[in-house]
């Protein structure tokens, strides 16, 4: 069977991929290029400050409306009523 096998071009083809799947996958289990722990994918795509020389400008402070559990009123601002 593994003689038929190897007798195609197809099947030389299918047994170098196969192998090839093998060895990846056994590296692998011993092998990491990057420690998994310290990925980031949250922040990975956020824009970058532009390299001007200059140090970067610090966030502006926003307020944001508090929400409460209560069910009257569901969410307020800082500052109050009105």
């Amino acid at each position: 069977m593994i003689r038929r096998l190897l007798s195609r071009p197809t099947g030389v083809f299918a047994v170098v991929v196969l192998g090839l799947l093998v060895v990846l996958a056994a590296v692998s289990l011993v092998w990491t290029p990057q420690d998994p722990f310290r990925a980031d994918p949250f922040h990975q795509w956020e824009a970058r400050a532009p390299r001007t020389g200059s140090a970067p400008t610090p966030p502006v402070a926003t307020s944001r409306a508090t929400c409460s559990p209560a069910p009257a009123p569901p969410c307020s601002s800082p500052s109050g009523p009105g």
